[in-house]
C-alpha cells in the first residue's frame, strides 16, 4: 500500500509541476501609450522571437513637435527628438516561454532632430519675433534593460529604459543622447 501511495504521490508530483508556460508564438507588436501619454511620443514596435533566449526587432517613434512648437517663450531653445526609427536584438535573462523575464537590449538609431528658437529681429525700427527650425539626422546605438510579461496568453506588458549615443559632432548634449524609454501594451500571434 505504502509503495502504492508513493507512486501516485510521485506520479501527481510530475503531472503537476510542469512550468505554466505559454502557447507559444513568435510574433509581437506593441503601442508604447505611457510615452503618448506623458511626452507625446507615438511609438509602435513589432518584435520577431527567434529562439528562448534571442528576439529582434523594430520600433519607430513619432513625436509630437506642434506641441513643443507652442510653448517656445523667452528665447528658450527647444531640442526635440522628432523621429527615431529603432531596429534592436534582445537577450532574455530566462526562457522566453515563460510568463515573465527580464533582458537586455541593444539598439541601433536612425534619428532625427528638431531644434525650435525664438529669435528676435528689428527692421526699419520694427521688433518683430519669429520662430525658427533646424533639422538635423543621426545615427547612433545604445542599449536598455527591460521587464516582459505575457497574461492571458496573447497580451503584453514591457517596461524599458535605456539611453544610447548619436554619432555626429555636435556639442550639444540633448543632440547627443537617445533615450530609449517605454511601457508598451501589446498582443503576442
Amino acid at each position: 500500500m505504502k509503495k502504492c501511495l508513493l507512486i501516485f504521490v510521485l506520479f501527481t508530483n510530475l503531472l503537476f509541476a510542469q512550468k505554466d508556460s505559454l502557447i507559444f508564438k513568435k510574433n509581437d507588436i506593441k503601442f508604447d501609450g505611457f510615452s503618448a501619454l506623458v511626452f507625446r511620443n507615438y511609438g509602435l514596435t513589432y518584435e520577431r522571437i527567434i529562439n528562448n533566449k534571442f528576439s529582434a526587432g523594430i520600433s519607430i517613434l513619432k513625436r509630437d513637435t506642434k506641441f513643443i512648437k507652442t510653448r517656445l517663450q523667452d528665447n528658450i531653445n527647444n531640442k526635440v527628438l522628432d523621429w527615431q526609427f529603432n531596429p534592436y536584438v534582445r537577450y532574455a535573462f530566462s526562457s522566453v516561454e515563460n510568463k515573465n523575464f527580464f533582458y537586455a537590449e541593444i539598439f541601433g538609431s536612425i534619428n532625427s532632430l528638431k531644434t525650435y528658437s525664438l529669435n528676435r529681429y528689428i527692421e526699419n525700427n520694427l521688433a518683430f519675433y519669429k520662430v525658427e527650425k533646424d533639422i538635423q539626422k543621426n545615427i547612433g546605438l545604445g542599449a536598455s534593460i527591460g521587464y516582459k510579461e505575457y497574461f492571458f496568453y496573447n497580451l503584453i506588458f514591457d517596461a524599458q529604459i535605456g539611453f544610447g549615443l548619436n554619432n555626429n559632432q555636435s556639442e550639444n548634449e540633448a543632440a547627443t543622447l537617445i533615450p530609449r524609454i517605454g511601457l508598451c501594451l501589446g498582443y503576442n500571434f
